[in-house]
């Protein structure tokens, strides 16, 4: 029984040795020659994940099919073992994100993870998710099976019993268990709900995943043991996939579809159909992120690159005149958000998540005072409870600025005209606006440090067929996956008046800006 007890434990810690016991796997080895080089980038990797696009495929012996696992899924693998060391001695959280071109086997590997852990752990409980039932089903959870089919021991394998949704181990079916979830926006709980001391947490495809799957199975990490992998094509430079590649928390992979012995002809396709410089190859085969100014499948492009957003740590406001932008919601997805800009700086002044006409109103007035910003220097998003709050504030005697963003003309002395500034067409005036937003952080203008503002990179825009600057509708943004970007449309009311905002009236120049919201 001590025997049993020990091997087990062994297993906990060293799955390189589960996989050589269950299935007879070993890692595909480096060459004796390159064994210096390739701990150096191992140990460089630590802080750079790109590191590993050094190492190529003959550096390592031949592949043997049943025998090896890839030198790419042994990397895998003995960053998970290598973070295990502290298993036992205290609470032990290990995240783990892993961006990759195609055709390294990522499906196979993560289905072993998933049988040893599931073997390995007392009423263990995984949860997997996916953007689409065909890569949860028919590639991630297909080769669970597989995994548990090619099982050596006869005995073994007879304890775990695969449903259609479900792995579980025999005996204790409702306890001990992997768990399948498609991963959409309206099933937010795809990650959530599992209570157990051993909780493993499977993201596949997880650029495609929206932030709410994500942070629900962040949220659930409670147990003993914690580990939450992602993998996935780099798709997006958005989002809470693109997000672990910047924070602490994560350890990250990276790896390349070209230098994997099992990719097939897949890359040589993808380079016939796109081109080797396209972002298709390099999303889908090398598994870097794409290029920022690359048009994506809709033809949309990002609209301010990451290095334009200047973060600042001081908070404080000095600017003669401020604009403040009232981006107002009621209840449901959307906030009510407060931002305050001079010249130089904007800030986050304020949000709610519940609102209604009154408490909007009451809050600006506040802040407004608060700041010292006149009534007219407040601009409010005229449409749905924003034209009621220019109402209220109205007759409490502080006439606001009310706009309509989804206004296509603008008036010109009495006359309605497309919009343009500097050359350039605008779809809407919420493109004017955006566009204005744009051009003030490339020339230096700060952000009041928030994480929110990681929402502006979200902001895509691309040009009509009359070559008009369009901003991506919110509605599309939600299709895509991306929250509403409640911040960044607060910070764009502020630059009703102009990128720069002057300290006194000039004279009126070729636009004429009215309050043409209808309410006042």
């Amino acid at each position: 029984m001590n025997n049993e007890k020990e091997l087990l434990e062994l297993y906990q810690r060293k799955p390189t040795i589960f996989y050589r016991d269950i299935w007879g796997l070993e890692e595909q080895k480096i060459l004796p020659e390159y064994k210096e080089f390739y701990n150096e980038v191992l140990e460089k990797a630590k802080t750079d994940s790109e590191e590993l696009f050094k190492l190529k495929l003959y550096m390592f012996e031949k592949f043997q099919k049943g025998k090896h696992i890839t030198w790419q899924q042994a990397i895998i693998i003995k960053t998970l073992e290598e973070n295990l060391k502290d298993l036992g001695e205290k609470n032990l959280t290990i995240k783990i994100s892993i961006k990759t071109g195609h055709g390294i086997g990522k499906s196979n590997e993560f289905s072993r993870i998933i049988v040893w852990f599931l073997f390995c752990f007392y009423k263990s409980k995984i949860g997997l998710t996916a953007p689409d039932s065909q890569t949860l089903y028919d590639a991630l959870f297909s080769e669970v099976g597989n995994a548990v089919n090619s099982i050596l021991s006869e005995d073994i394998k007879k304890e775990f019993i695969k449903t259609t949704d479900y792995l579980r181990i025999r005996g204790m079916e409702d306890q001990w268990f992997a768990r399948c979830k498609t991963g959409k926006k309206e099933n937010p709980e795809a990650l959530a709900g599992l209570h157990a001391d051993s909780i493993m947490l499977i993201g596949e495809e997880a650029s495609g995943l929206p932030e709410e799957i994500l942070n629900a199975g962040n949220s659930n990490l409670t147990g003993r043991l914690n580990i939450f992998l992602l993998i996935g094509n780099p798709l997006r430079n958005n989002g809470y996939f693109y997000d672990t590649f910047k924070l602490g928390s994560w350890i990250n992979l990276s790896f390349s579809g070209e230098e994997s012995p099992i990719t097939g002809n897949y890359p040589e396709e993808i380079k016939e159909k796109y081109g080797e410089e396209s972002d298709e190859y390099r999303r889908r085969i090398l598994g870097k992120f794409p290029r920022e100014d690359i048009l994506d499948d809709k033809g949309f492009v990002q609209l301010v690159l990451e290095k334009h957003i200047n973060k600042t740590e001081d908070l404080e406001i000095f600017g003669q005149r401020k604009i403040l932008g009232v981006d107002c919601a009621g209840e449901g997805k959307d906030l009510t958000t407060w931002v305050l800009r001079d010249n130089l700086k904007a800030i986050i002044v304020g949000s709610e998540k519940i609102s209604d006409e009154n408490s909007i109103a009451n809050k600006t007035l506040t802040i407004a005072k608060h700041f010292g910003v006149k009534a007219e220097d407040i601009v409010i998003d005229n449409f749905g409870k924003g034209a009621n709050v220019g109402v209220i504030l109205a007759s409490l005697g502080y006439k606001p600025t009310p706009i309509y963003v989804g206004d296509t003309k603008l008036k010109v002395g009495e006359i309605k005209k497309d919009i343009e500034e500097e050359g350039q067409k605008f779809l809407n005036l919420r493109a004017l606006l955006f566009w204005r937003l744009k051009k003030w952080l490339e020339g230096g203008g700060q952000l009041g440090e928030s994480q929110h503002w990681e929402e502006i990179k979200i902001l895509r825009y691309k040009r009509t067929l009359k070559d008009q600057i369009q901003i991506m509708s919110k509605e599309e943004m939600r299709k895509n996956g991306f929250k509403s970007p409640d911040f960044a449309d607060a910070l764009s009311l502020t630059f009703y008046f102009g990128k720069e905002i002057k300290l006194k009236e000039k004279k009126k120049s070729k636009i004429v800006y009215t309050n043409y919201g209808g309410c006042l």
